[in-house]
């Protein structure tokens, strides 16, 4: 190449020096792991592992199979791929010994009773162990490629260690379990007893069962005295508050406990609302807890209504509202709801498994309605507003559809009248106001009156004219909660006159007015 002082350019064709690697097992499975010159590459199958050109050692290790080994030539931009032939190290035996025992190799922990699996060749230390026995240790050397061996592994079970146990009680002839086998009664001398912990019961008819612990030594006698109670403390509770009876003896009122002997009693439970419960318990067979659960005597009764009424039961108040949910007890009772002055009433029976709700509906009351209950007083303020002028006040009561009304209304009208004697001289000049006074009975419409009587005097002095009429009128009153308002036409009709107001009448025709024909009245009043 000739280099000049002008740019040139030069195609360089760059060859690798590096290829690739993939190795695969058919028997391998994937456990295997795969060394390259000594580094670990992870486990088979290996893919495209990228290794210079030259000579490689290639290393396969797989537990209980025999190491593959191969030394492996890369070439140059190529691909080699390798499928290693594992060859197995290994046979399956079988270890068998006492059925009770834990089998272990090695220090490894294999199985109980028996255990099957592979062993590479080598030599290995099989034991059998067993609580309060002496282990089997056994060591044996396996030669994996020997077809020819016997594969079961046959172990004798472990040896028992015993101690001795003397076991005594207050009083005697008391029945002995160790670890739940029965062994006797008392006073008993056991020779032979595993050595460790052993969990001793002693029950006796009449008694308190008790259990002790009793820790038993190798080629010693261990010695266990133990006192039986014939009482134990029993608590009892229930999930309703109970009278709590033993053999017809009051105790308590659950939760309470009691001290009772270690035989046969009649327990009884009962509360209100919940069925009693009897029953002849064997103390020392029981726990010293005796919870009862009473099946209620009653259910929870929905009560319901689609407005805000007051519900009863037997004539009881029970709640208001929408809706209200009671426990009720079985049987017939009376089930009503009230609103706003009216009643409805249902008789139900409630029994387990019956239907468990009341409902009732009443139409909706609107302002133009009558809100009053059946008994009720008011008081108020009226006006009187054409042919008799004047305001005043108002108080009455309603019982039931009976109402009874009465009034006072100044009068708006005034007049000065001379007074003549019978010889036409004047005897005195008087100033006439017109007075109200009302009574009134109604029946049928609540705030007001369909038939009304009334009478109305002026009363001045002793010689004050006065006058009756008799009056109809129909009340039409519009309620919001306690507030009444209240429009009453009305039509006089006069029933008699005194002679001063009939001399009255003709001096002014207001007062005639006043006695007869149509008039209004309207009003405020409060219910209480």
């Amino acid at each position: 190449m000739t280099v000049t002082a002008e740019k040139a350019s030069v195609n360089v064709n760059m060859r690798p020096m590096f290829g690739w690697l993939e190795v695969n097992s058919a028997n391998a499975g994937s456990d295997a792991r795969v060394f390259v010159d000594g580094s670990d590459h992870g486990t088979l199958p290996l893919h495209m592992l990228q290794l210079s050109s030259g000579k490689h050692l290639l290393k396969i290790i797989k537990p209980l199979y025999h190491i593959f080994q191969q030394s492996v030539t890369i070439a140059d931009n190529d691909t080699l791929r390798v499928n290693a032939a594992l060859k197995s190290d290994f046979r399956n035996y079988t270890v068998t010994g006492d059925a009770d025992a834990d089998i272990y190799i090695n220090q490894e922990y294999k199985g109980h009773g028996s255990w099957s699996g592979p062993l590479a060749s080598g030599t290995y230390r099989v034991e059998l162990r067993k609580p309060s026995h002496r282990t089997t240790i056994r060591s044996i050397t396996i030669n994996a490629n020997d077809l020819s061996a016997n594969d079961i592994i046959s172990l004798p079970a472990p040896t028992p260690i015993y101690g001795s146990l003397k076991v005594t009680s207050s009083p005697m002839e008391a029945s002995v379990a160790i670890d739940g086998k029965v062994m006797g009664k008392t006073p008993l001398f056991i020779k032979e007893v595993l050595i460790g912990s052993r969990s001793v019961t002693l029950s006796k008819d009449g008694y308190k069962t008790e259990t002790a612990t009793a820790d038993i030594d190798e080629r010693k006698t261990s010695e266990l005295n133990i006192v039986l109670s014939n009482a134990i403390r029993v608590k009892f509770t229930s999930n309703a508050t109970s009278v709590v009876n033993i053999d017809g003896k009051y105790i308590g009122l659950t939760p309470c406990d009691a001290l009772l002997t270690c035989t046969k009693h009649e327990i009884s439970m009962s509360a209100d609302r919940y069925q009693s419960r009897t029953e002849t318990i064997d103390i020392p067979e029981g726990s010293s807890l005796i919870s009862w659960q009473l099946k209620p005597n009653f259910k929870k009764v929905t009560i319901s209504c689609n407005q805000n009424a007051n519900f009863y039961i037997d004539g009881k108040i029970a709640g208001s509202g929408y809706s209200i949910s009671s426990d009720i007890e079985y049987g017939e009772h009376s089930i009503s709801a009230y609103y706003e002055g009216k009643s409805k009433e249902t008789t139900i029976t409630v029994a387990e498994g019956n239907e468990s709700s009341v409902d009732f509906s009443f139409r909706k009351k609107h302002y133009h309605e009558n809100y009053v209950s059946n008994d009720a007083f008011y008081m108020g303020a009226i006006y009187q507003c054409l042919n008799f002028q004047g305001a005043g006040a108002i108080m009455g009561f309603f019982a039931g559809k009976f109402n009874m009304e009465v009034s006072f209304i100044a009068g708006n009208e005034s007049k000065e009248v001379d007074w003549y004697t019978s010889t036409n001289s004047l005897a005195h000049t008087s100033d006439f106001k017109n007075w109200r006074i009302n009574g009134r009975i109604g029946w049928g419409l609540r705030c007001g009156n369909v038939l009304a009587l009334q009478d109305r005097s002026k009363i001045d002095d002793e010689t004050a004219p006065s006058a009756c009429s008799f009056t109809g009128s129909v009340q039409f009153a519009l309620v919001y909660k306690k507030l009444c308002l209240t429009v009453t036409p009305e039509y006089y009709v006069p029933v008699a006159k005194s002679d001063g107001m009939k001399e009255l009448v003709k001096v002014s025709d207001a007062y005639d007015k006043a006695l007869k024909g149509f008039d209004l009245q309207v009003g405020i009043s409060l219910i209480f």
